[in-house]
């Protein structure tokens, strides 16, 4: 979108981020949530605090500050003015000072890193209830506001508008939350009228800011993309609030671009029949909802938002029908997953306890035993809440170790395997959840499983491997997405070496799949061309399980397919890019991969010496978040090496020669070390 060619792609991402940063600082006079954090930690001690959890910084119409926690999380132990906007300057407060230089570098770093610095930069003021409402009555009324404020004011409409309807957000003020009654026709007509005023001056300032400036970067992409996906958050919103009358006015023709249906419609093809799809963002979820609303387009799957669901209205509205497909399974009662309820269980392994770390639990004992309103299964804590000691009794994860039985018969009529498959289907899966707590949507996930006995098939859009509850080696990769099955994938990196049906996901790739224009050269936003990226990862995966089973020709054909339909002149290369090269040399394109693998890395060489003159040491903020420069080095180091190695094994002397010396000459300039040449020849 920004660039015409893949090299500069994260060095302009970078300096977009900081330009952003700078414009929207420039105007509101406050300083970077970095300085703020900075001057803290350099100046006082929080070595008394339980843990970081208890400090928060708040960005307020009068300035930073700095706020403490009480035990109980609902009120504050100490709320501090650290930078005045009146004087516009840092002022003593009320913390122990610091102990010794350094003290608080760990802290430092975890602050940098929370995705709450993009909100910082984003929004005039954040992190406290009603700070929606105080940028609305400050900008409001303003005319001639720069893009950037008139996003931040359009995102305080929206924040404002779904406030009203619950504090999943935790920023909800109580004067203006709504009380509703349960299931559908929630609210009442002036309410209704009330979330739309609010609802709708979201989306004519979005259009405001698309007519200013239509390449604005979003989170989710440009503004064109976040103006759809406001579209469907009402279409959303009417759905799970109200009912479907409502939730059809709120979704116009046209809203997402050719790439985004096409995508959408992916995601959708990639599942099986009658299927479950647990989504993570708004990508991934907004676009597919809106085919099945507008094209009736694959109602059968039942799309479950993996942040949504934490939410017990949203889950009582996909454990009934929805958009024609079937309900969610589910075991426990609404009564057990209300709001407040289980919203996140903490894993404590009980030495007094039923289970045992040692061994795999039962799923179906540890989910009774969560659900419990027996204080025997529950643990006594205490917290200090306004200064009163008061003891509550809470649920919490006794075992991180578990085990579900297969019901065979069920797994042959959900088609999920193939006949190979089938041969290998076990009696029982066990897995270990590495986390340290549940939340409720987790927690729901896991009851899922026991209800659905493998009756219907349950996938994932690819999102985090952190995100499977360990589940990870029971993943097979259909298309775009990854389908639980009663089969153990032994590999120690399952999404790198996936199961793949490859005569399914060959059918999908070559046949079904569409691409959106994108081969024409249309214009993708940022955030597409990470979509893109899955279709590049899908086009590797399979090609290296044909090549497994030799099969060459077609995944070559998969891989000039993938090549082709995503050219780099508008979709930049990556480093998914990288393994496409390989798979091209192992089926035996060499030419190809010489080819790719020259642009690569002339791409990863000038972006290590732009990053070397660039590199502060310091982080910066971005769409995504806080970003280290290093680790776009990293990134740069490992493909460079990487790249020669393909060379040197692949016996592509004269390119394995070039890329040496280049690599020599990069170790006198002192950008990478010796050690990356040394581990290169070593293999």
């Amino acid at each position: 979108m920004k660039n015409k060619g893949f090299k500069l792609l994260p060095f302009i991402v970078f300096l977009l981020s900081v330009t952003f940063c700078h414009a929207q600082n420039a105007y509101l006079v406050y300083p970077k949530a970095d300085i703020v954090y900075t001057k803290f930690f350099e100046t006082y001690s929080v070595k008394n605090l339980p843990s970081l959890q208890y400090l928060q910084f708040q960005k307020k119409p009068d300035g930073w500050h700095v706020v403490q926690l009480n035990e109980s999380y609902d009120s504050f132990a100490k709320d501090e003015l650290f930078w005045s906007r009146r004087t516009k300057s840092f002022q003593k407060i009320n913390f122990d000072p610091i102990r010794f230089e350094g003290e608080n570098k760990e802290n430092l770093a975890t602050f940098r890193q929370d995705f709450k610095n993009y909100y910082f930069n984003l929004f005039p003021y954040y992190n406290y209830p009603a700070f929606d409402w105080d940028i609305i009555q400050e900008y409001g009324d303003q005319k001639n506001l720069p893009d950037s404020i008139e996003y931040a004011l359009g995102r305080s409409y929206s924040y404002f508008a779904d406030n009203m309807l619950n504090n999943n957000s935790g920023m909800s003020d109580k004067r203006f939350l709504f009380t509703l009654k349960d299931g559908p026709d929630a609210l009442s007509p002036e309410q209704l009228a009330k979330y739309r005023k609010y609802h709708n001056l979201a989306i004519e300032t979005f259009k405001e800011v698309k007519k200013m400036n239509p390449d604005y970067v979003t989170m989710v992409g440009d503004i064109g993309l976040k103006l759809a996906d406001e579209y469907t958050v009402g279409y959303l919103d009417m759905l799970v609030y109200q009912n479907d009358d409502e939730a059809k006015k709120e979704l116009p023709d046209n809203i997402f671009d050719d790439f985004m249906i096409a995508m959408a419609k992916n995601y959708l093809k990639s599942c099986d029949s009658n299927a479950m799809l647990v989504t993570y963002g708004d990508n991934d979820t907004y676009p597919l909802l809106y085919v099945q609303a507008k094209y009736k387009y694959r109602t059968d799957v039942l799309i479950v938002n993996n942040e949504l669901i934490n939410v017990a209205r949203y889950a009582n509205r996909v454990r009934r029908p929805f958009l024609g497909a079937q309900a969610l399974p589910l075991t426990m009662t609404p009564e057990q997953y209300k709001d407040g309820v289980r919203d996140y269980l903490f894993y404590y392994n009980n030495p007094s306890g039923h289970f045992s770390d040692n061994l795999y639990s039962d799923l179906k004992s540890v989910m009774d035993f969560m659900t419990s309103s027996d204080t025997a299964n529950m643990l006594e804590v205490t917290a200090d809440k306004s200064g009163t000691k008061s003891t509550a009794f809470v649920n919490y994860l006794p075992t991180n170790k578990f085990k579900l039985s297969v019901n065979k018969e069920n797994v042959l009529k959900s088609k999920i395997l193939s006949t190979d498959e089938n041969k290998d289907l076990t009696d029982e899966i066990n897995w270990k959840f590495n986390g340290t707590y549940l939340l409720k949507g987790n927690l729901m996930l896991l009851d899922v499983l026991l209800a659905n006995d493998w009756k219907r098939p349950l996938c994932f859009t690819n999102g985090n491997e952190d995100q499977y509850l360990g589940l990870n080696n029971y993943m097979k990769q259909n298309g775009l997405v990854y389908e639980l099955v009663p089969v153990k994938n032994e590999s120690s990196q399952p999404f790198f070496n996936p199961i793949i049906s490859s005569a399914d996901s060959y059918d999908l790739y070559m046949h079904k799949f569409k691409w959106g224009g994108i081969s024409s050269g249309k214009h993708i936003c940022e955030s597409e061309t990470r979509m893109a990226g899955s279709l590049r990862a899908c086009a590797w995966k399979l090609a290296s399980q044909l090549i497994d089973e030799s099969k060459n020709d077609s995944a070559l054909k998969v891989l000039n397919l993938c090549m082709d339909s995503i050219p780099e002149k508008n979709c930049p290369y990556d480093y998914q890019v990288k393994f496409i090269t390989h798979a091209y040399y192992r089926a035996g394109g060499a030419a190809k991969a010489n080819s790719i693998s020259k642009k690569l890395f002339k791409s990863y060489e000038e972006q290590l010496i732009k990053l070397s003159k660039a590199n502060t040491g310091k982080a910066t903020v971005n769409a995504g978040g806080y970003v280290d420069v290093s680790s776009l080095e990293q990134e740069a180091k490992i493909s460079l090496r990487d790249l020669t190695r393909f060379a040197k094994n692949f016996n592509q002397d004269a390119l394995y020669n070039d890329y040496l010396q280049r690599m020599k000459a990069l170790v006198k300039k002192g950008l990478i070390a010796q050690e990356d040449i040394d581990t290169i020849s070593a293999n």
